[in-house]
């Protein structure tokens, strides 16, 4: 417990030292743009390595051996792809620096509105992901009850995000990256070493059976890697870089860190079958294993690590979470306040939200996946169309609609329990592109109609 303190205390004094107040919104949210390759890269890496990354995978590698790496194949694809199509992109899109802005150059206000709405429902469930992480392993390691351990991951992440915006954010990324980094080495070290070496997880590996239909690995890859094309994080990073070739490589860097932690959490999760058993919660075998395997002393260090992603990503979805709020959907409604004060408040107003989410989601990748399910349903399409064609306004009625129709179908999914989450996007991708070839093709017709 004493570790814990410390740490906590530490990013607070991080939120505090040489503190002042941002001049305005584009200094709060982006740091003035001047990121440089081993900052962006950090704060990148820092960012991905999340919940979903570290417990989620593990978990999932422990639940479905080799099968997992559906998830982890169709994700590289996603990273690589962003960094070589989209990154350079948006560095240079120097008026645009969230989605919202994008789709508002693209198409107006109208769209920017309605798509800023859906990154705020993203960002808001990966926040839950990751506090229902923060709540597992206070529980594991420090032994804190887990929604005690939920509010202080929320409340001192939501501290110094709100204390120092984007630059404080970057700070502690940096530091929070190496103890990741650090810690995750430290768990793969001794789960190998208690197992008795690979072998013994490949043969762990090879006692699986085939777990995913055709159909589900589909959903997969469109579930991992298309929703990165649009990914709120990779686009305020690329944003606040000093340069196109800066916010490339910052994001194949995350692609570098995204392969390392496949490795360790394929290792991890299939040595807890081994040293925890068979009939755990995949969630907590990645902390049940540090409270099992490591000497006291370590093990709460290594705790301290692995909290470490969580709250990386944590701040920065509550950051990007209240900048949309400010930026993107109440100033284009009317709403003129200061813009940095703006971003404070609905900050605060996305911890709260993405507090009562815990209730809707069964595991941390159950909420990723709605996550991602809903983000490449709504706005992936017009995203996209935006960044290649550019400004279109006879794409703005069909991206608008399509959009709700491909929101909504995913929403009721999850809500109604009509089946696995990660099927949703199918159907979800499915009627929002229908949708929009639909009114696309009618509004044509109609035009070469009236010319005719």
């Amino acid at each position: 417990m004493l570790n814990l303190a410390l740490y906590l205390t530490v990013l607070s004094a991080i939120g505090l030292w040489r503190r002042r107040e941002a001049k305005n919104f584009e200094e709060y949210f982006l740091s003035d743009r001047k990121l440089g390759l081993f900052e962006a890269s950090l704060t990148l890496a820092s960012t991905w390595v999340d919940a979903a990354i570290m417990l989620g995978f593990a978990g999932y590698c422990y639940s479905f051996g080799y099968d997992a790496l559906w998830l982890a194949i169709p994700t590289s694809v996603g990273i690589y792809s962003f960094s070589i199509f989209f990154a350079r992109r948006i560095n240079r899109n120097s008026g645009s620096f969230t989605v919202g802005e994008i789709m508002k150059r693209a198409y107006g206000e109208k769209v920017s509105v309605a798509s800023s709405f859906f990154v705020l429902f993203y960002s808001i469930a990966l926040m839950g992901a990751n506090i229902m992480a923060g709540g597992y392993i206070m529980e594991s390691i420090f032994k804190v009850p887990f929604l005690y351990g939920v509010v202080i991951t929320l409340t001192f992440a939501l501290l110094y995000t709100i204390l120092g915006g984007f630059r404080k954010v970057v700070e502690t990324d940096i530091l929070q990256f190496f103890l990741v980094i650090i810690g995750v080495f430290i768990v793969f070290f001794f789960s190998i070493k208690a197992v008795g070496g690979w072998s013994k997880i490949q043969e762990i590996a090879s006692s699986y059976p085939s777990s995913f239909s055709r159909w589900e690995i589909v959903s997969f890859f469109i579930v991992f890697s298309f929703p990165l094309w649009a990914d709120p994080s990779f686009y305020q990073r690329c944003s606040a870089a000093k340069d196109p070739r800066t916010a490339s490589l910052g994001i194949a860097f995350v692609g570098l860190v995204d392969s390392f932690m496949t490795f360790v959490g394929l290792g991890i999760g299939l040595a807890g079958v081994y040293i925890i058993g068979n009939n755990a919660n995949p969630d907590t075998i990645f902390p049940s294993l540090v409270e099992t395997i490591l000497p006291t002393g370590l093990r709460e260090l290594v705790g301290l690590a692995i909290l470490s992603a969580v709250m990386s990503t944590v701040d920065s979805y509550l950051l990007i979470a209240g900048g949309v709020f400010a930026n993107d959907i109440l100033h284009p409604l009317g709403l003129k306040w200061d813009g940095v004060k703006l971003s404070k408040i609905g900050t605060f107003l996305s911890a709260i939200f993405a507090f009562l989410s815990l209730s809707i989601f069964s595991d941390i990748i159950d909420a990723a996946i709605f996550a991602f399910s809903l983000f490449a349903s709504t706005s992936l399409i017009p995203l996209v169309l935006a960044l290649v064609l550019g400004p279109r306004s006879d794409f703005v009625l069909p991206s608008l609609v399509s959009m709700f129709a491909g929101g909504v179908t995913v929403i009721a999914w999850k809500l109604l329990k009509l089946g696995d989450t990660s099927v949703s996007v199918l159907y979800g991708l499915a009627i929002s592109g229908g949708i929009w070839l639909l009114l696309f093709s009618f509004r044509t017709f109609k035009h070469l109609k009236t010319r005719g």
